[in-house]
């Protein structure tokens, strides 16, 4: 090897909101030889101002009898129309009951809009949107992905 360059930098992030987060970059390397030129990074995530990760309603997967019930009767036709874009049987769902919106329906902690983005069907998404609050719309599932990174993930743009 001739040579191996390290430095670290820290990226501090302020969004229109004033929510900040910091997040510190370090052993970039850049390693040199005849043969090899790569690049390496490592990044750790510090939680200090970083903001707070919002998690959907867990009442559908508690472990009760009635939880279990209506997550069996309820959660998997959602899914369902979701995927399929079918809002006329996703709307039955949620007016029969509104918390339905914020409710984690599957076991990575996504919520009926996280599906309905990832799937691009616009009218089921805009439907959805129109329902919720902005709180509600930056809900993220298990991974902290919110539905704006499923649309983007599909191609939307809108």
């Amino acid at each position: 090897m001739e040579g191996v360059y390290k430095s670290s930098a820290v990226v501090h992030i302020k969004d229109d909101q004033g929510t900040e987060m910091t997040k510190v970059i370090s052993g970039v390397a850049s390693i040199s030889s005849s043969q090899v030129h790569e690049h390496a990074i490592h990044v750790d995530n510090v939680v200090a101002n970083s903001p707070k990760h919002r998690t959907p309603s867990p009442h559908l997967m508690e472990d009760t009898k009635e939880a279990r019930q209506k997550y069996l009767r309820v959660c998997g036709p959602l899914t369902k129309a979701a995927l399929r874009g079918d809002w006329g049987t996703a709307r039955v769902f949620i007016e029969e009951d509104r918390s339905i919106l914020t409710a984690s329906i599957t076991k990575g902690h996504h919520i009926v809009l996280h599906l309905a983005a990832g799937t691009g069907c616009e009218h089921f998404v805009e439907q959805l949107v129109g329902m919720m609050t902005r709180k509600e719309l930056e809900l993220q599932d298990g991974k902290g992905n919110t539905a704006m990174c499923f649309a983007a993930i599909n191609g939307s743009v809108q």
